[in-house]
């Protein structure tokens, strides 16, 4: 399964804010920011001029488009992470989960997708686990994550979720 921030992974879009509560995570300048701290659920996304609420779909061309799922991430104190899709793939509602690591330095927001499956006793790993990373910036309940897209023509995708 592609993570792909709001698929996004998840544009869970981002900017720059000021860091308010900070936890140490290495050597290589990589913090927690405390603001991300909690479950954060999907509300939209926006490419290329266009946006839709989540779930819903972005028509860039005739063959690419940018999705949001109904989608809940979850950003744990000890730098892991958990995200839950519900789609409807295949004719009826399911989960997908995928678990991994996150940090961030500054306003950049990174992580690394290492398992994933239908539920979390049946996760896989994820060889070689996946990294996406974009900047975030969190206003009240409101956090915004945009990642530069790696599929031409269109450059960014920025994704809102709201913090239950």
């Amino acid at each position: 399964m592609k993570h792909w921030f709001l698929t996004l992974a998840w544009v869970l879009a981002l900017a720059s804010t000021p860091l308010i509560g900070i936890a140490a995570c290495g050597d290589d300048g990589a913090t927690l920011a405390s603001e991300l701290f909690g479950t954060w659920d999907a509300v939209s996304v926006e490419a290329e001029g266009m946006s839709t609420s989540c779930p819903g779909e972005i028509e860039i061309t005739d063959t690419l488009s940018v999705s949001c799922s109904t989608q809940a991430t979850t950003f744990n104190a000890d730098g892991t992470f958990v995200e839950v899709e519900t789609t409807d793939e295949l004719g009826a509602p399911f989960d997908w989960r995928s678990e991994g690591t996150w940090s961030t330095q500054g306003s950049t927001l990174m992580l690394t997708f290492t398992k994933e499956g239908p539920d979390a006793d049946s996760l896989q790993p994820i060889d070689p686990p996946e990294t996406q990373s974009g900047t975030w910036s969190v206003s009240g309940t409101t956090l915004t994550l945009v990642v530069e897209s790696p599929f031409p023509p269109f450059t960014t995708v920025t994704g809102t979720l709201e913090k239950r």
